[in-house]
């Protein structure tokens, strides 16, 4: 799963801003990069319409246009790992704008103190931020606060994860190393072999 980190801060505080120029900059130096915005706000379709109501009993659908693709999914309990290992397998890092209280690493914007109840907060971003712990990146500095996140990134960057549905199966580095070259010797064979450079997802579907 891709590294996540939160994005979070006050209403109006410049959060959109801040994620817009970090994924080009992170883009810019060579990652894939995912985004997803959270918000209190309802966002699934309401109409009554026959598909809707089908969706409505399937929990989830695709809506299909000529402008695009919108994944529907109505579900309340539904957690970010799950949505990240179903959007975005094979993505580097995704921001999540928003997310105060989610308990990820996160940037925090625009704020002289950050809330002590905030949990994960790893960087301060905007003006007039005070010393603390967690270094402080002043508007101008985007460039640097791109460098400090893939530090962060890089740290954190696993070959080779299992997923059981969202939930992520613990493997020590010499169990993953063996498993990915098992795989990967497998496919050497194939007429149509996966490059070095291409991620490789194996899906196994449950016994029934």
């Amino acid at each position: 799963m891709p590294f996540l980190i939160g994005v979070s801060g006050w209403k109006d505080s410049g959060k959109t801003t801040l994620c817009k120029k970090l994924v080009e900059l992170l883009l810019a130096r060579g990652w894939k990069v995912g985004f997803i915005k959270h918000t209190e706000k309802e966002v699934c379709p309401t109409s009554r319409s026959d598909s809707q109501i089908l969706s409505d009993a399937l929990g989830e659908s695709v809506l299909w246009g000529k402008d695009g693709v919108v994944h529907v999914q109505k579900d309340k309990e539904v957690s970010l790992g799950k949505i990240v290992s179903r959007l975005y397998p094979g993505y580097d890092i995704v921001l999540l704008e928003g997310g105060k209280a989610m308990s990820l690493p996160k940037i925090w914007v625009k704020s002289s103190r950050p809330p002590e109840d905030v949990p994960g907060i790893v960087a301060c971003y905007g003006e007039g931020l005070y010393e603390g712990a967690a270094p402080s990146f002043s508007f101008g500095q985007e460039e640097e606060l791109a460098e400090f996140i893939e530090g962060i990134l890089r740290k954190n960057v696993q070959r080779l994860e299992i997923y059981a549905e969202s939930r992520k199966i613990p493997l020590k580095k010499f169990v993953g190393d063996f498993i990915e070259g098992a795989i990967r010797g497998m496919l050497s064979s194939l007429k149509q072999k996966p490059e070095d450079r291409e991620n490789i997802n194996i899906f196994i579907k449950a016994k029934k």
